[in-house]
Parts: structure tokens; sequence; C-alpha cells
């Protein structure tokens, strides 16, 4: 969906994160970024938006390799192919630490604490493992890391393609989240974003994101941050256009055998693409989060170009979605409506008034996260004044409606990742006596 584009904050250029793989094939162009061009070596990649392009691939996909295929593989098939669910268990006891469950006999990962975790798996089915998934190779390449002073971590990972994601790991109190990416640039076009701004360059596949998990918490390991409570869909890319791989990806996050995450615990925002990409939400296992921004078409369309339906459209599909998921428990009934606020383009009391009649029809089971923006150096947007997010805060609340203010996190770093990832709630968050915690 929308993050800062930390490649460039990483110095390095755009230009040098687009390898031979991927030629995007124009159909139709709307709202298409400027192509980029690599070296001689590199073909050249045409951004366009994503429902109106085809990804033809140059040479053979070229996945994170062994990591991969092991994280995207069911229990039971992984069961069978290491001899038992005992081990199977033990390699995903060492996934979820972010440790190195397949080491040489003998060779094991040392643990933050010095321990050494001897490898259980003997060689024969090492090599087995090997033979099925590929290779052995269970590692992703690290090309940067930043750390800003409030403690907010952020990743640059290197697929073997070349192509490099953002991960961000942001701690708060006891425990850290995670903000994974779902694409390699995005196709949405927002103003405000970074990654909107780089255009699309592939889809990440249901390992790939995995892999982001298995390393962040190999980080937060190896860094003593705290454990591994929260997983966002919040990075680069847009969730819903690449529905598949993502849906897959949060079916391992809560697979109580594999990464055992809550379903309360794993979060997926998406822009509204289109009202049949929202109703495909309506069993992700996951709570669910729209990054509506403004609930007046002109302004939503000035700040997402390519949005093709109006908020009451997008509304009403959220709207049925929310119908058919009344029967579950906690925050997998609501819905987050997340609004990053610009000085003087939609923080203003008109703007928080027609935002409530919007959501009037569920204000029951809606929470609204406000987002100062966090500045991404996109010319003539500004953060909203302090004083303006609790104006806008205090409108909703007069509606009857929830509403949260997110501190910004990270911005000393460029760690802004558009509109949600680097925030966390303020204690003051939510007005009671109807106060909402996502947990």
């Amino acid at each position: 969906m929308i993050a800062a584009l930390w490649v460039v904050a990483l110095s390095q250029p755009v230009h040098d994160i687009v390898r031979t793989g991927f030629l995007v094939q124009n159909r139709r162009r709307v709202n298409r970024a400027p192509s980029i061009r690599g070296d001689g070596e590199t073909p050249r990649v045409t951004v366009v938006e994503a429902e109106g392009a085809v990804l033809k691939e140059v040479r053979p996909s070229i996945s994170a390799g062994f990591a991969d295929e092991l994280l995207n593989s069911s229990f039971v098939n992984l069961s069978e192919l290491c001899g038992g669910t005992t081990r199977a268990r033990m390699i995903w006891d060492c996934v979820r630490d972010g440790v190195q469950p397949l080491g040489l006999q003998g060779d094991g990962e040392s643990h933050g604490d010095g321990t050494v975790l001897p490898s259980f798996v003997s060689r024969e089915t090492r090599q087995k493992l090997g033979l099925h998934f590929g290779g052995m190779d269970f590692s992703l390449t690290q090309r940067g890391e930043k750390v800003s002073g409030c403690g907010t971590r952020k990743l640059l990972t290197e697929f073997r393609d070349g192509l490099q994601v953002e991960t961000v790991l942001i701690p708060s109190d006891d425990k850290t989240t995670v903000c994974v990416s779902s694409q390699v640039g995005c196709s949405r076009g927002c103003i405000f974003c970074s990654t909107g701004r780089m255009g699309l360059l592939r889809n990440l596949s249901s390992g790939e994101i995995l892999c982001q998990i298995f390393q962040a918490q190999k980080r937060r390991r190896e860094t003593g941050m705290p454990r591994l409570e929260r997983v966002v869909f919040m990075g680069m890319g847009e969730p819903m256009n690449n529905p598949k791989n993502v849906r897959e990806a949060i079916e391992a996050l809560v697979d109580e055998k594999r990464f055992k995450f809550s379903k309360r615990k794993v979060t997926l925002s998406t822009v509204g693409v289109s009202p049949a990409s929202i109703r495909q939400l309506v069993d992700f296992p996951c709570v669910l989060a729209w990054s509506l921004h403004a609930a007046s078409d002109e302004k939503r369309q000035l700040l997402v170009p390519t949005t093709r339906h109006g908020v009451s459209e997008l509304s009403g599909a959220f709207l049925e979605v929310m119908e058919a998921r009344k029967h579950l428990k906690g925050s997998l009934r609501l819905l987050m409506v997340e609004v990053a606020l610009m000085a003087g383009l939609n923080d203003g009391e008109e703007d928080a008034r027609l935002l409530a009649s919007v959501l009037s029809p569920v204000k029951d089971r809606v929470l609204v996260n406000l987002i100062p923006y966090n500045d991404t150096g996109a010319e003539g947007l500004r953060r909203s004044s302090e004083e303006s997010v609790r104006r806008f805060q205090r409108a909703l609340w007069a509606e009857g409606l929830r509403a949260s203010v997110r501190v910004t996190r990270g911005d000393e770093e460029s760690a802004a990742c558009g509109q949600l990832a680097t925030s966390a709630k303020a204690n003051d968050a939510v007005k009671d006596p109807q106060r909402v915690t996502l947990s």
C-alpha cells in the first residue's frame, strides 16, 4: 500500500533497484508513472496502474529461495518431509524466533544470549528438504538498516532478483509491531506517498511476505527489542492488488502450527481498490482497515488519483463485508478507518462532519485513526497542526464516532510509511465511555 521510499533514504538510487526479471506491458495508461531504465543490461520497466497492466517475465521469476518455499509449506507437508510432527514443530519453533533451523550438524546458529541451537535434523533429511524446496539457503540479503531515536527500526531486504522491500519494526512498551510490504512499489499513486511515486515493479509471493516476518524476528532477537506481537500490512504496495499471495501469507501467520499470531493481531489495510476487491475481504482472517483519507470524492480523487469509485460506492461494499462479519468477536468485527491529515487539505471540521456522515450507518463498529501527515517530501503538503488534529477528533466525537490520534514514529530518519506504518496509538486516543482496544 503506502510506504516511504526508504530505498532512496538508504542511498540506493531508484533506478539501481530495477533488475532484469520483469517488464510491465502497458494496456491502458492511467496516471502512468515515469518509465524507469537501468543500465544497458536492464530492460525498460514501464510502470502503470496495476489493473491495466500485465507483468511479463523477461526471465524466470526468482523467489527468496529455500526460506520462501518452506515458510509457505503446510505443516502437514513439512511433517511428511522431515519425518514426523515433532521435527516439524521444532523447525517452526526456530522460525518463530528468527533462528535458522537447518544449520549443519553441530553447527547451529547462536541465540542473542550466546547459547547455540543444536541441529536436530539429520543430514539425510536436510538434503531431502533441500531437494524438495530448491536449495538450503534460508536467509535473505539485508541491504540496509536505519534506527530512529524512538527505537523504530527499518530494514531494507533484497530478494534474489535484486528487488528490495522495506520492513519496519516498531517498538511500543513491552511489544513490537512489524509492518510488512506486499509489493515492490505500488500502483495506487497516492500523492502523499513515496512508494506511490515509485510505481509498481511486481507483486511479492506469499513466501516473500513471510520471509519479512522471519527477518524481523531475527533482528528483533539480535537487538533485544520486545516480543513481536502484531503484524500490519501497511508497508510498500496495495495488498488487494495482490490478494491471493497476501491471503496465503495471512493464513500462515494465524496458523496455530506455524507462526501462531492471533487473528486480532494481524491487520490488513487497503485503499479500497474497487467494491469487488473489498468484498473479497469478507473471510480474511484478520482485522480490516480502510485507508480513506477524505470523505469528499473530489478531495479523495486528488489524494488517490487512481481511484475509480466514489466514496459512497466503496463504503457500501465495506458495509456488506461488515454485515457478513458481524458474528466475529472483538476487533475482527470492527473496521478501522485511516485518515492521514494534511494542513488545509482534509483537516477541517467540515471534512470531519462529512466523514461522520459517511460512517454513520456503522458508527458503533468503526474506529477512526487520525494520522498527522508524515512528511515524504511531496510538494505543497504539510502536516496538520496538533490543534487541527484535536479539533478534527472532537468533531468526530460530537457525531458519536470513536476516534484515535496516532503518534508518528521515526520522523527524523525519514521512516514514514506514508500513512500508517510507523504510528502508534496515543494513550488518550479513544474517548470514553466507549473505549476500544484492538488487542
